[in-house]
C-alpha cells in the first residue's frame, strides 16, 4: 500500500469556483441542446396515439353501417334532433368556452359529459371507451364555477365528423334532394354538393380521399361536426377550422379506415388558442390548405 513520504500532510483536491461554474455552464448547454430533441420526442409519441386514436375511431365508424344497411352514423349539429326531440347520434353535446356565446346553445358541463361519449351511437362499437375522443397534444383547461369547483379541467372532446357525411340526419329538414349536402348547399347556399348518407355513396370521391375524422381547433370546436368551407370568395375564409397540435401538422382519418398526418403549409390556419370566441381566419395565400380541404371532403353533384 503506498505510503505518504513522513511529514508530508495528505490534502484533498476541491474545485475551484471557476472550474464549478465551467461545469454548470456545460450541464445548461446540454441540457439546451438535449431538451428541443426530447420535446420532439414527446410529441411525436404523442401524434402516433393520437393517430391511433382516429383510427380506432374510425373502425367504430365503418362498423356501424354493418349493422344498419350501410348507413352511416348520423351528424347532428347540436343536442336536439329535427323533431325537437334529443338528438343520438355518433356524438351528442358541444365543446366551448365560457362567455363565448356558444355556452348558451350549448350546457357547459357537456365539455366534461363522460355520458355523451359513451352512449352516443358509436360508443358501443368501441368499448364506450373516451379517450380516443381526445387528442392527447390538446392541453388546454376549462375553468368554470359549475365544474370541479372552479378548479381547471379537461374537456372531453377534440375530435369533429366531416359535416358532408350526414348518415340521413337532416332529412326532416331539407327542401333539396336527399343526395345533397343540408349545410353547404341548403344552409350556406355555396353549391351543389354530394351528401354521404350510406356506403355507396363513396363512389362520388373514393374512401380513400373522404375524410371523416380530424381534430378541431379548440376556439373553433362546438358541436360534433366539421364545415371547414367557409365561402368560396376571391380571398375566402375558413368556417371551422382544423386543429394544428403536432408541430404544424393536423390528423385525419378516412373513409377507407386508413390515417394521416397532414402538414399545413400556410400560416395562417395555425391560430393561437384563446380560450375565447372564435374568428375565422382567411384561407392564406395560394389557399394551398384550403383547396387539400375541399378535395377531401366536397364533391360537386354534376
Amino acid at each position: 500500500m503506498y505510503r505518504l513520504p513522513p511529514g508530508v500532510e495528505a490534502r484533498s483536491r476541491a474545485f475551484t469556483l471557476v472550474e464549478l461554474l465551467i461545469v454548470i455552464a456545460i450541464i445548461f448547454i446540454l441540457a439546451a441542446i438535449l431538451m428541443p430533441v426530447l420535446n420532439k420526442a414527446e410529441e411525436r409519441s404523442r401524434a402516433a396515439l393520437c393517430l391511433s386514436n382516429k383510427r380506432q375511431m374510425t373502425l367504430a365508424y365503418n362498423m356501424y353501417p354493418d349493422d344498419y344497411n350501410g348507413e352511416l352514423t348520423p351528424n347532428y349539429s347540436g343536442l336536439v334532433n329535427p323533431d325537437g326531440t334529443l338528438a343520438t347520434c355518433w356524438v351528442m353535446g358541444g365543446m366551448t368556452w365560457p362567455g363565448t356565446g356558444q355556452d348558451s346553445l350549448y350546457p357547459i358541463t357537456d365539455n366534461t359529459n363522460v355520458y355523451y361519449l359513451q352512449n352516443s351511437l358509436l360508443g358501443p362499437y368501441c368499448g364506450h371507451r373516451t379517450d380516443i375522443y381526445k387528442c392527447p397534444s390538446d392541453t388546454w383547461k376549462l375553468t368554470t364555477s359549475a365544474i370541479n369547483n372552479g378548479g381547471p379541467v379537461d374537456r372531453m372532446r377534440s375530435v369533429s365528423m366531416n359535416i358532408t357525411i350526414e348518415g340521413n340526419a337532416w332529412q326532416t329538414v331539407k327542401t333539396i334532394p336527399q343526395n345533397e349536402s343540408w349545410w353547404y348547399t341548403q344552409r350556406l347556399g355555396l353549391g351543389t354538393f354530394y351528401a354521404f348518407n350510406y356506403e355507396k355513396d363513396y363512389i362520388h370521391i373514393g374512401p380513400a380521399n373522404l375524410f371523416v375524422y380530424l381534430d378541431e381547433q379548440a376556439d373553433s370546436i362546438n358541436d360534433g361536426n366539421h364545415a371547414g368551407v367557409g365561402n368560396f370568395a376571391a380571398d375566402p375564409s375558413w368556417g371551422d377550422l382544423p386543429a394544428a397540435y403536432h408541430n404544424r401538422c393536423g390528423e385525419f382519418s378516412f373513409a377507407d379506415g386508413h390515417a394521416e398526418i397532414h402538414r399545413w403549409v400556410t400560416p395562417n390556419i395555425v391560430l393561437p388558442v384563446i380560450q375565447g370566441t372564435y374568428v375565422a381566419p382567411l384561407a392564406g395565400h395560394n389557399q394551398v390548405d384550403y383547396q387539400w380541404y375541399i378535395s377531401h371532403s366536397l364533391v360537386t353533384v354534376p
